[in-house]
This record gives structure tokens, C-alpha cells and sequence, in this order.
């Protein structure tokens, strides 16, 4: 199957944006897997596993609906 888009000049940020998504999606699952290992085998001193876990649930919050984990 050979699918062809067209599109005007100013929309290509949008248009890479779109097929970037993956990617997109990809880093933010590293990224919750780098606080999570972290939180669980950091070993850290209170403020800074208060700083990974309040960095974690701002991740969630602001993902919260995009089905990044799914």
C-alpha cells in the first residue's frame, strides 16, 4: 500500500510533528522508566526522592488521557 499526503509549505512543522509521534511517545515511556528505577532502586536521601516522585506524577498528570502507556 503506498499512501501520498499533500500539504501546503506552513503546515510542515504540524505534518513532522504527526509523524514524529511515536517517537514522542516513546520518550516519555523512557523517561517515566528512568524516575521510576530511580524511585525504586536510587537509593536516594527524602528530597531528592520527593524531587523524582513529584517529577513522575507531573509527568502523569500532564500525559494523563494520551494513552502513553498503553
Amino acid at each position: 500500500m503506498k499512501i501520498s499526503f499533500e500539504f501546503e509549505p506552513h503546515e510542515r512543522g504540524d505534518i513532522e510533528t504527526f509523524a514524529r509521534a511515536p517517537d514522542y511517545k516513546n520518550a516519555l515511556r523512557e523517561l517515566d522508566e528512568y524516575l521510576r528505577a530511580k524511585l525504586k532502586h536510587g537509593e536516594l536521601l527524602e528530597p531528592a526522592y520527593d524531587a523524582y516522585a513529584d517529577t513522575r506524577q507531573r509527568l502523569y498528570e500532564i500525559t494523563e488521557g494520551l494513552n502513553v502507556y498503553e
